[in-house]
């Protein structure tokens, strides 16, 4: 079954849109002005003109727009600043930041200033004498040399005796030359031992130091007990600093 479709006017009568029924016109109208509403710009339009967004600047960029995302309450929308230009407010938190104490921050990157670096020192084959105290190595930090930068570090000291000695051997830091008893600290000593001829002594020192002010020194100082000239084959310190 088939079914058509007419369209009547109040009256009844079918309109048939191929003929100019009496009482409708087929005259066209003419459109005298068009304004721009808020975020528009460009009207009113009288005769001829363009309507368009109302931007800050119409350069097109040479970047590309990242993709829509899915993430809530990232939405932001369009509105008119203080110009009537289109415009997005962004709410954002200021994330500059300041270095504090031994904090450094380098293209846009956080760490830890000057912490964890070293400062190595290593010597050999000096002679101690027999109920002597002598200095085996130093660092410094003074206007002629700086083997170190000022700060608190872990020290380390390590020495190696040489074989076929008895007595006892004593290593010690200290902040001058001749390792005075005030000025020692961190001090490691072996008991009195009977050495074949295969062995060698090995001892370390270490403590925690702060060495905040110029001039300072750090001495290793040994002293043994053996009864003869005793050779440190190998002397060394190591500094990491912490703060």
């Amino acid at each position: 079954m088939a079914y058509a479709t007419k369209i009547v006017d109040s009256d009844g009568n079918e309109i048939n849109f191929k003929d100019n029924i009496s009482g409708y016109t087929s005259n066209v109208g003419t459109v005298t002005s068009v304004a721009t509403g808020a975020g528009l710009t460009g009207g009113p339009v009288t005769s001829s003109g363009t309507i368009k967004c109302a931007l800050k600047s119409e350069t097109k960029s040479s970047l590309t727009a990242a993709s829509k995302g899915t993430t809530s309450s990232r939405e932001y929308p369009v509105g008119l600043d203080s110009a009537g230009l289109l415009s997005v407010n962004v709410p954002w938190t200021n994330t500059t930041l300041t270095a504090g104490t031994n904090i450094s921050i380098s293209s846009g990157k956080i760490g830890v200033a000057n912490v964890g670096t070293l400062a190595n020192k290593t010597g050999s084959n000096i002679s101690v004498a027999n109920n002597t105290a002598i200095n085996l190595l130093h660092l410094q930090n003074t206007t002629s040399t700086t083997d170190y930068t000022l700060g608190k570090y872990i020290l380390i000291g390590n020495v190696a005796w040489s074989k076929n000695q008895n007595g006892f051997r004593r290593i010690y830091f200290s902040s001058d030359s001749a390792g005075s008893a005030w000025n020692r600290y961190a001090q490691v000593q072996t008991s009195s031992i009977t050495q074949n001829s295969s062995d060698a002594v090995y001892q370390q020192v270490y403590c925690i130091r702060s060495l905040t002010s110029s001039p300072s020194h750090i001495y290793l100082i040994g002293y043994q007990s053996s009864g003869a000239t005793l050779t440190a084959s190998y002397i060394g310190i190591q500094m990491i600093r912490i703060a």
